[in-house]
């Protein structure tokens, strides 16, 4: 924690096993996507978090939807903001981080496998070509 050297600490400091026991404490693993979006300036590259725990299809930083702009559309009718890939619609929600959530994930055919004796992987069996 990093404090101003003249401020008086609100909590006392505390180390994490404090705050879990070591019986519930778990390490947590995340599956990072990263993908390049074509723009009318070029390519942007954006690492995003798989989190099939997320209910949406796509979370975008404000930083993102800023170099994104040009791709990013609304429907009228629904208000629905959209991102379109490869000719679909793909529905985003403004976000703190860069997400993508569990129906996007199924859309993308995620593929979870962890063949014994290797490591963990995974893969998407219907990313688009174009993003």
């Amino acid at each position: 924690m990093i404090e101003h050297p003249q401020s008086e600490p609100i909590l006392p400091p505390v180390t994490l096993g404090e705050l879990i026991p070591p019986a519930l404490s778990c390490v947590q693993d995340h599956l990072i996507l990263r993908v390049s979006f074509k723009t009318e300036s070029g390519f942007v590259t954006v690492s995003l978090v798989c989190d099939t725990g997320a209910p949406g299809y796509l979370y975008l930083s404000e930083e993102v939807m800023h170099m994104l702009q040009s791709r990013l559309m609304e429907d009228e009718d629904t208000g629905v903001r959209y991102l379109e890939c490869d000719g679909r619609k793909v529905p985003y929600t403004p976000g703190t981080r860069n997400t993508v959530g569990f129906n996007l994930l199924c859309r993308f055919g995620l593929k979870l496998s962890h063949p014994r004796g290797q490591s963990p992987t995974f893969s998407l069996q219907d990313l688009p070509t174009i993003l």
